[in-house]
């Protein structure tokens, strides 16, 4: 058995017109922002690079979060600004750590301020039917692209249900921003794929100093500019915890014949994030009763059905019975756009909210409906008086962009993460050897 990943740094997907840039930024530390009276606050570091109108656009990206939840926590980041050579906007990399699907679901359930959503959502949450399930729940998911593919072809696009119980389906990989909303260890509490964070902080944003920015969205967005605040309010939410385990599976995975393929056993891919808890599309509803699973999320990169359409991945509380909006497919082997983002405007003809991977000039970013929910049923506490509307009233719709090409074949370890490749070559390796040894 051999994994061959190719280095991290030779792939960068990006938040630019279109997508979101892996970097690692080293960033010297200055508080720019004291925590107010609100539950929920952020305090930001910065270098010099940045300029008063970012420091105030950071402020502003900080309001529009904590006007919506309440937790009583103090988010940390290291900010900063920078040239990039790329058309990329920002760089977001959220601070990560593994719990057990148990605790997370227990983290969820004991939360004194439960909304209408939390229960259905808790009410729904995957559940297996194995005799074990008292000591080790786990969840069952549609996945693709693995090196054990049951078809013997390693790769294979086709999905297949997992539910073996390995360590992707009882371990949940959530920003430590996240799991301290919910009171679990930042130290994680898995007992398997267990990379706990060793960063003081809950991520690192970056922007591009670059790029025409426009300051102030309360007049609108100028031509040929971008949104800051709502680009910086992104930024956050990604923090917060949107983000998706799928894109590293998107990453992991070759696309078409290789000298060095990268595949790797979907027990090694415990990257389910708690929005992937509510990923579903039509085959995995469909399959979950013949597999005699409660629901079945849908963990697969990309893939056409047999008309060659796309299939749908999208946002549901009451195990796929629902759609509430659709996510974004992959950047290889999807719709160009990571999975952690909702599906873009350009192809839905629909701004589905301020997790937008493809945001124009001229267009204003916005917290929406959907952004709310997603982020209140993975353990974030929504303010019953707090419900603005979706959007400012002088919002833009969404204008028509070219698509933009997904990018070559290369194998990255986590999406706006720093965990090495080789991390998950060391895993492999490690389980090979002790099955060696068993032997």
């Amino acid at each position: 058995m051999r994994y061959t990943p190719l280095p991290p740094n030779l792939f960068k997907p990006f938040l630019g017109a279109s997508q979101l840039l892996v970097l690692a930024v080293g960033l010297s530390i200055v508080p720019i922002r004291t925590p107010s009276a609100q539950a929920l606050d952020f305090t930001f570091g910065s270098t010099s690079t940045l300029s008063q109108e970012m420091i105030d656009g950071l402020n502003m990206a900080g309001d529009n979060w904590s006007s919506v939840f309440t937790d009583d926590i103090t988010v940390n980041l290291s900010v900063g600004a920078e040239g990039f050579s790329s058309s990329a906007l920002g760089s977001f990399r959220p601070s990560r750590v593994n719990v057990s699907y148990q605790d997370f679901v227990n983290g969820l359930s004991s939360d004194s301020n439960l909304s209408a959503d939390d229960r259905t959502a808790l009410n729904f949450l995957p559940k297996s039917n194995d005799f074990d399930l008292l000591l080790n729940p786990e969840f069952d998911l549609l996945i693709n692209g693995t090196r054990n593919h049951p078809s013997g072809q390693p790769g294979n696009l086709n999905p297949y249900v997992d539910a073996d119980g390995d360590c992707n389906n009882r371990s949940i990989r959530l920003t430590t921003a996240n799991a301290r909303a919910l009171g679990l260890p930042g130290g994680g509490t898995s007992n398997c794929s267990n990379r706990a964070s060793n960063s003081v902080n809950d991520g690192t944003l970056s922007f591009n100093s670059n790029t025409r920015w426009d300051f102030d969205p309360s007049d609108g967005i100028d031509a040929g500019s971008y949104d800051f605040v709502g680009v910086a309010t992104q930024g956050l939410g990604v923090i917060l915890g949107m983000v998706s385990g799928v894109d590293v599976l998107d990453f992991n995975t070759t696309k078409g014949p290789s000298d060095n393929p990268v595949f790797f056993d979907d027990e090694i891919l415990s990257f389910v994030s708690p929005s992937d808890l509510f990923r579903f599309s039509e085959d995995s509803v469909n399959l979950a009763s013949e597999n005699d699973s409660q629901n079945l999320i849908d963990w697969t990169t990309g893939r056409t059905n047999a008309q060659g359409q796309e299939v749908d991945k999208y946002f549901s509380i009451d195990g796929g019975q629902t759609k509430i909006a659709s996510f974004s497919t992959g950047q290889k082997f999807g719709d160009g756009n990571r999975a952690s983002s909702w599906k873009a405007d350009d192809l839905t003809g629909e701004y589905l909210g301020i997790f937008e991977p493809s945001p124009a000039t001229g267009q204003r970013l916005f917290i929406t409906e959907n952004d709310r929910r997603i982020l209140d049923v993975t353990g974030w506490d929504l303010d019953p008086a707090v419900q603005p509307p979706d959007g400012p009233p002088n919002s833009q719709p969404p204008r028509p962009k070219p698509p933009t090409p997904p990018p070559d074949s290369v194998a990255v370890p986590e999406a706006g993460h720093g965990l090495g490749a080789a991390v998950l070559v060391a895993i492999a390796l490690g389980r090979y050897l002790r099955n060696r040894s068993r032997r």
